[in-house]
């Protein structure tokens, strides 16, 4: 009686533990799928961020590049285009040896060209993403401006 009990409740038994490891086996390649799924739309709602914005920087910079504008008046575009786009906290045009021409900034601006960091295009480097003072994600995005193949600025 004991053998023939435990011939019907082992495969019930065998099933259960089956049926169990493969609802959470399924479940987890379902919840990493989502996950992935959910980065990947996330990467490209950044992507597009930083590339909307770089367009903008590219629109500002191509208003100041050989027009013959004074300083006071590129540094007043540059103010503007912060105060427009509160996106970006200071912008200042360089010219191709790194010296400043004009800044949103008053004064002396302390932001360099990024160096190194994600290239977007061929003239847009984004710098690695840090904390500021105000806890806040920051990068610096450089744009390399040309006149007639060379760098201008």
């Amino acid at each position: 009686m004991l053998l023939l009990a435990a011939a019907g409740i082992l495969p019930l038994l065998v099933y259960g533990a089956v049926s169990i490891y493969s609802l959470r086996d399924a479940t987890q390649r379902s919840v990493i799928a989502g996950n992935e799924n959910v980065a990947r739309r996330v990467a490209e709602q950044i992507g597009l961020y930083i590339q909307t914005n770089a367009n903008i920087l590219q629109s500002v910079a191509s208003a100041l590049v050989d027009t013959n504008l004074e300083q006071w008046q590129q540094d007043r575009i540059l103010k503007n285009a912060v105060l427009d786009f509160p996106e970006f906290r200071e912008l200042t045009l360089y010219n191709a040896a790194g010296g400043q021409i004009a800044s949103s900034r008053i004064g002396r601006s302390e932001v360099q060209f990024p160096d190194s960091g994600t290239a977007f295009g061929g003239s847009t480097t984004v710098s690695p993403i840090t904390i500021d003072d105000d806890f806040l994600p920051t990068a610096v995005v450089g744009i390399k401006l040309t006149q007639v193949g060379q760098t201008s600025g």
